[in-house]
């Protein structure tokens, strides 16, 4: 018994030795946390080529299951190599553990890097309680060429008179086996480039649309897979673009008188040496089978003039002429960045028809940008001519491609390379016989951009309203934000278009960041901005407020939707010059802005009469300019709080409320209640503003919706107006007024523009106004998305005109959908810089249920309508948080709920939430 006893006691005490030693060696072990960071990004992009910024920014997400996850601390590593990193050696950049919540917008502060350098880097993120998480997945990203000198390469072109797409050519010798190979290459107007007669990428209309005397973009491809030892064909086609075309806009040229071409090709042999192969005088030119070809002529083909197999090995290339050494734009080569232009979608036409004079009518069934694909066969010498007419009837004045054909025995099928027209309907003359429709086939251009998102709802005219919406911002993406296809194939940097295109939700920050670029790069010494954008050659416009003061809105904006401190500080030096423009010269004594233009675009005409003023006159100018020199300077004194110009930032808002006690004493009437001459924009502009004193807001909103209700529930606001109406609006307790406006098909709104069978939003409020013909397709008006997304479904944005807090990159999220009109059930999902927000909701006639999927890393205030239910009760997944006009806790990712007006609103942390109203009506 005794040993018996002594043998327990010896093995408790090797178990509980087992027992320290294991939890001894759990103690140096750190707990893993349930973030896991995924979907790496560098300048907004997963693994890029070509980054030009040498202090790139790093963002990522998570994956997690969990609720109400945040980050308290990250780490970075980056590294020259896969196999550094894979050893956590930083030798790049090691950014320690660095407290902080911030999972984007992290700039790179390592050793300099190089051009054309790969890097390699990760990331792993500590949670609220210390966790800390696996490191994440390996992401790259290769730098640009950044510095002048890393250019050898001579612009290249074919001296000639005419105004032709030229053919170039090279030979080249790759001795060895090749490890990589880079283009570099940038082809004015536009250009595509060929290796051994494959074309080296998909993409169209390359490269995309700069100020070329500021900036020019190149490519960069990844050419190894193309090459192979031995000779080697580089072949180049040119088109004019908007580089060398004789009609930009209003009769403007282009930046030269022909197109012209650099490329440098940089290839790493197996053995680590390079090689280098560059255009200069010894590559040879030839005219091709494109002739004229221009954005808004149009493109000519004639095939007889082809020249088979010119951009491949062994080609005859005798005949060809020499190049000629162009001298090169005036701006910087940059890296493009932003995503290129891709034939993203090929359309069926519905009919066709002939329209009794040997020609025949494609119909589509909606409008849309790109060109057409024609199938035919026919004689040597045929010319076929496509016109991309405005209407069914057939005017011979749109635009316009050629076709001659060659005679293939076995048919021949065309489409252009360098135009882009507006396509519903195309006239075909020249068809030996009847066409089917397989003749031909829709080609829909635009950028390759990320179109996440969606809007659905139990109302069939919304859900219309909301699909042309989408099809004029595809329209509209070109490189940058274009205004209209057809006359006006440019930027307008002015507040309601693009307010139109940042209400569609769409997540595209590198387009919108470059757009930015595109506006400042149009700046002038004396700090004044241009309202088009790039600025033309010899283009002289005089500033006006109500155009340019757009500029300073996006900024802050997209600082609000990204969170980035880079952007402010990049931008502020550019909106400071503006303010303090408008303040020198165009404003008196007074703060009152005298000088400017326009005023007020796009005004409905009264009493149910179509069309539009295209100045207004019913809003003093003087007024409006005013309102927006107030808020750009607000704007500015909130750029300067955030970069730390405390006395700046307090200088700009003291000038601020002087101007806002200025607009108030001169403008306000203090009797009726109004501002000015009463008119809707009168009241609402300074409404959305913030420039209504709070004890006289009330009585503003009340003669606002007295005012629509007397205009018959209907909008009268033009370009200024509609931001204002669409933003502020709603918030103030006119939801059912905003909604009534929307959901009509009486004139003017956009159930009208449906109503008239438009596929997408017009340039005006009609089509015709007198006997001017609207564009079928413009953002200017596409602003009433946003009462989709953010009333309606109730996922809310930044503020583009008013002075509503919004905590910068949704750290923050607001979900506040009004259930109001008809409406059953809204469905919407966006994509934004911590990930995907959605908002659904569904009515009957006792309850409400809104399910709403935050991402993790944000918390949020989510607001459940109460719908006039009394006594309450609100479920989460089946259980109870809230009941007897209190709060009820338990329940896993909430920590707070409170009544608020026609609400309760909860605070949430991140994850998927399943909220239900119960109880009987009042």
């Amino acid at each position: 018994m005794k040993i018996y006893r002594n043998f327990l006691m010896v093995r408790v005490y090797f178990l509980c030795l087992l027992a320290l030693t294991i939890v001894s060696g759990f103690s140096k072990i750190e707990v893993k946390s349930l973030l896991v960071p995924s979907g790496l990004t560098t300048e907004y992009q997963s693994e890029p080529v070509g980054i030009q910024s040498d202090t790139p920014e790093f963002g990522w997400q998570f994956e997690t299951n969990k609720r109400g996850q945040r980050q308290s601390a990250y780490q970075v590593l980056v590294s020259s190599s896969l196999t550094e990193l894979n050893k956590n050696n930083g030798d790049l950049w090691n950014s320690d553990k660095i407290d902080s919540d911030q999972s984007f917008s992290i700039q790179y502060n390592g050793k300099p890097l190089q051009s054309r350098q790969i890097c390699y880097w990760k990331v792993r993120a500590w949670d609220a309680k210390g966790s800390v998480s696996e490191w994440s997945k390996p992401s790259r990203f290769e730098m640009a060429l950044l510095a002048k000198s890393d250019w050898n390469a001579k612009w290249i072109g074919l001296q000639t008179d005419e105004k032709i797409s030229p053919l170039l050519r090279k030979e080249i010798e790759v001795t060895r086996k090749v490890k990589s190979a880079r283009v570099y290459m940038s082809g004015l107007g536009w250009s595509e480039l060929y290796i051994n007669g494959t074309k080296v990428s998909n993409d169209v209309l390359s490269p995309a649309l700069t100020d070329y005397d500021h900036e020019v973009f190149y490519c960069i491809y990844d050419v190894t897979s193309l090459l192979k030892k031995g000779s080697n064909a580089v072949g180049i086609m040119l088109g004019n673009g908007w580089f060398s075309t004789t009609d930009v806009f209003e009769d403007l040229d282009g930046w030269a008188d022909r197109p012209q071409a650099i490329l440098q090709m940089i290839i790493t042999y197996d053995d680590g040496t390079e090689k280098q192969f560059l255009t200069d005088e010894t590559w040879k030119a030839a005219s091709g089978p494109i002739g004229s070809n221009e954005k808004r002529p149009g493109e000519e083909y004639d095939a007889r003039l082809e020249k088979p197999n010119w951009n491949i090995v062994d080609y005859d290339d005798g005949p060809w002429r020499p190049v000629s050494v162009f001298p090169a734009p005036k701006g910087r080569l940059i890296s493009q960045t932003i995503p290129p232009m891709k034939v993203l979608d090929t359309i069926r036409p519905i009919k066709v028809t002939k329209d009794g004079k040997g020609g025949w009518v494609f119909e589509f069934d909606h409008f849309f940008s790109g060109w057409v694909r024609l199938n035919v066969k026919g004689k040597a010498g045929t010319k076929i001519t496509l016109t991309y007419e405005k209407g069914r009837i057939v005017s011979h004045g749109g635009e316009k491609d050629t076709y001659i054909l060659k005679g293939a025995p076995d048919g021949e099928t065309y489409e252009p390379r360098f135009t882009f027209h507006p396509v519903r309907f195309v006239y075909v003359e020249g068809l030996e016989k009847e066409p089917t429709l397989e003749t031909l086939e829709g080609r829909e251009v635009y950028s390759n951009v990320d179109l996440y998102g969606s809007f659905n709802c139990s109302n069939e005219l919304l859900n219309r309203i909301h699909d042309n919406i989408q099809r004029s911002l595809k329209v509209g993406l070109k490189g940058f934000i274009l205004d209209c296809i057809h006359r006006e194939p440019i930027t307008y940097n002015e507040p309601a278009s693009l307010f139109g295109s940042l209400a569609t939700r769409k997540f595209m920050p590198d387009l919108w960041l470059r757009e930015a670029r595109n506006i400042q790069l149009g700046s002038s010494s004396n700090g004044d901005l241009s309202d088009i954008v790039p600025v033309l050659p010899g283009m002289k416009r005089e500033s006006d407020v109500s155009q340019n003061a757009a500029y300073p809105m996006l900024i802050w904006y997209l600082y609000e939707c990204y969170g980035s401190i880079q952007l402010l500080q990049k931008h502020y030096g550019t909106v400071k010059a503006w303010v303090d423009f408008i303040g020198s010269e165009m404003a008196d004594s007074d703060h009152i802005v005298r000088k400017g233009w326009l005023g007020e675009h796009m005004l409905p005409k009264p009493g149910g009469l179509l069309g539009w003023d295209f100045i207004s006159k019913e809003t003093p100018k003087d007024f409006l300019w005013t309102c927006l020199y107030y808020q750009n300077i607000r704007i500015l004194a909130d750029m300067g709080r955030v970069l730390g110009s405390k006395e700046e930032a307090n200088r700009y808002m003291a000038l601020a409320e002087t101007i806002r006690a200025t607009i108030n004493r001169k403008w306000f009437n203090t009797t009726t209640g109004h501002y000015a001459t009463g008119s809707q924009t009168s009241d609402i502009l300074p409404l959305a503003l913030g420039v209504v004193p709070q004890e006289s807001r009330q009585q503003v909103i009340d003669n606002i919706a007295r005012t629509i209700r007397e205009n018959g529930g209907k909008l009268r606001v033009g370009h200024l107006g509609l931001p204002g109406f669409m933003e502020s609006l709603v918030d103030h307790g006119l939801g059912d007024v905003v909604y009534n406006a929307v959901n009509t098909t009486e004139f003017p709104g956009w159930g009208y523009m449906v109503s008239q069978g438009a596929t997408t939003v017009w340039e005006g409020w009609s089509l015709a106004n007198g006997t001017y013909q609207a564009e079928e397709s413009m953002t200017m008006l596409t602003g009433v998305s946003r009462f989709f997304y953010e009333s309606l479904a109730g996922i809310q944005e930044p503020n583009f005109y008013g002075t509503q807090e919004f905590a910068p990159g949704y750290s923050q999220i607001g979900i506040k959908p009004h259930v109001m009109g008809d409406l059953t059930y809204v469905n919407t999902s966006i994509k934004t810089i911590r990930g995907i927000i959605s908002s659904s909701w569904k009515k009957t006639e006792n309850s409400l249920t809104l399910d709403v999927t935050i991402p993790a890393n944000a918390t949020a205030k989510v607001s459940v309508q109460v719908m006039g239910l009394k006594n309450i009760t609100i479920t989460e997944s089946g259980k109870v948080v809230w009941k007897d006009g209190a709060y009820v806790s338990g329940v896993e990712g909430i920590s707070g709920g409170k009544q608020e007006v026609g609400y309760v609103t909860f605070d949430t942390g991140s994850g998927e939430y399943h909220f239900k109203t119960n109880n009987n009506r009042k």
